[in-house]
């Protein structure tokens, strides 16, 4: 007689994405402008799960037209006011926040304020969440790394790496969306990568070349700056498998949603 094995498997489409916030001086690309394209891009792609960065009250307001999300904002960064944060959302329906917490990337974390060299507070976002239908849990980790600290990103990732090891009970796996300010050849890269996590965009079969560059300064066109935003994974006692993964090149120029582009990964999360 054949035993009755029941998998519990969970598909999750997630997306990183930094909206640019709602009160920069972007001439033709400001907020009033990309708003409504912004919003049809996200909703277009029906994320479940999303990691924000660089939200503003006027993006939220926008956002509130995304009535079948939920979301946790966070603790506020930036470089002053009006304050940023690195907000996650995720499908009513499909997801249940169990807990959810912040801290702010500096020596001290439990106190806003610059850590090392860095321009602007950074923090992370995290929430652990249970998939409806699958009851599997995961830790899902936002965060955006300083654009000018190099140390600030070092240190930065060194403290969100420890923070993960503190708050994720063992054998949990974990997701990370993010602007990392850096490409994959720089420590910070190597840090996650030594921690266990692997790269969506890589393990999808992605290549590395000029075409992977995340941000574009409201052009749709490659910079100097390449790939900084990432979706990482790492597995627990439920296994990350990566489906497919796609950058979002949506435009209207020369209207944009944002100066970077939204990552989209479909993922399997799987006993």
């Amino acid at each position: 007689m054949e035993a009755n094995i029941s998998v519990k498997s969970a598909d999750i489409r997630v997306m990183s994405f930094n909206v640019r916030g709602a009160v920069h001086k972007d001439g033709e690309n400001a907020w009033d402008h990309r708003a409504s394209l912004n919003l049809r891009t996200i909703l277009s792609n029906n994320p479940d799960l999303i990691g924000f960065q660089e939200v503003q009250e006027g993006n939220l307001q926008k956002y509130q037209e995304m009535r079948d999300y939920d979301k946790y904002i966070g603790l506020q960064y930036g470089a002053r006011e009006p304050w940023e944060y690195a907000a996650i959302y995720w499908k009513k329906d499909k997801l249940e926040r169990i807990n959810s917490g912040g801290f702010w990337l500096n020596e001290d974390c439990t106190q806003m304020g610059l850590g090392w060299d860095a321009a602007c507070i950074r923090v992370a976002t995290w929430c652990l969440f249970e998939h409806k239908a699958s009851g599997l849990r995961f830790f899902h980790f936002n965060t955006h790394l300083d654009h000018e600290g190099r140390t600030a990103r070092v240190e930065g990732t060194k403290k969100l790496l420890s923070q993960i090891e503190s708050i994720v009970p063992n054998r949990f796996p974990v997701l990370i969306t993010g602007d990392f300010n850096c490409t994959p050849e720089t420590e910070p890269y190597k840090l996650f990568m030594d921690a266990g996590f692997k790269d969506a965009y890589l393990e999808a079969g992605c290549m590395e070349d000029k075409e992977g560059f995340t941000f574009h300064r409201f052009t749709g066109k490659p910079t100097h700056s390449g790939r900084i935003d990432w979706i990482l994974v790492r597995d627990g006692n439920a296994r990350w498998y990566i489906r497919s993964f796609h950058l979002d090149r949506t435009g209207e120029p020369p209207i944009f949603p944002s100066d970077h582009f939204p990552l989209i990964a479909d993922l399997s999360l799987g006993q």
